[in-house]
């Protein structure tokens, strides 16, 4: 996600949320590469296609890249 939603559901106002956390599912993961490790982790994704789909994942604790077949948003 580039950024908050403009427009939120009126409940995250109320409990006072800013933040978004989603679920991605891949498929027929082709290679992998993970670099440190974190629990709490704050970060940039991008994901593009080339072929199939390509994550890449960036935080000041950890990096992850990864190639796949497919992605699924499952949350």
């Amino acid at each position: 996600m580039p950024g908050y939603p403009s427009d939120p559901p009126p409940k995250w106002h109320r409990l006072g949320f800013n933040t978004v956390q989603v679920e991605l599912l891949f498929g027929g993961v082709t290679e992998l590469s993970l670099t440190g490790i974190s629990t709490d982790v704050i970060a940039d994704i991008s994901i593009r296609r080339n072929g199939g789909v390509v994550l890449d994942l960036v935080s000041p604790a950890m990096q992850i890249a990864a190639s796949a077949a497919s992605v699924t948003v499952s949350r």
